[in-house]
């Protein structure tokens, strides 16, 4: 587990990690299984691959918020800010609830599924 103050986190090929009560500037997950609760990830945001990634209270900040490739992500009540794109990816699915998706593209509550494809960003 993980709690506090941190600059940029990276798992790599583990399961069942926590993340909760924290600050990142950047979280890197490659090949994981990771709950994070509570938690700012406000800088240069999420980037996963090949990976389940589940945030439930918190927010999500960068030039592209979100970029996923080939994972699972399930956001619950979190703020997800893109300065170009809140969400972005391929082969991505992403389960949103009680959440809010901010771009240039608008703001807007986000509930439902999306399903990142490489061609659509949000």
């Amino acid at each position: 587990m993980l709690e506090g103050d941190y600059r940029h986190v990276t798992v790599t090929s583990c399961d069942n990690i926590l993340i909760r009560n924290s600050h990142l500037a950047s979280l890197k997950v490659h090949d994981a299984r990771i709950v994070v609760e509570n938690s700012h990830i406000l800088g240069l945001g999420l980037r996963c691959n090949d990976s389940r990634v589940e945030i439930t209270g918190g927010s999500i900040s960068g030039v592209n918020a979100v970029v996923c490739d080939d994972s699972e992500l399930d956001l619950a009540g979190v703020d997800v800010i893109g300065a170009e794109t809140a969400l972005t990816g391929s082969d991505t699915r992403v389960f949103l609830s009680v959440s809010k998706l901010h771009s240039p593209k608008g703001a807007s509550p986000a509930h439902g599924v999306l399903q990142l494809n490489g061609k659509n960003d949000y």
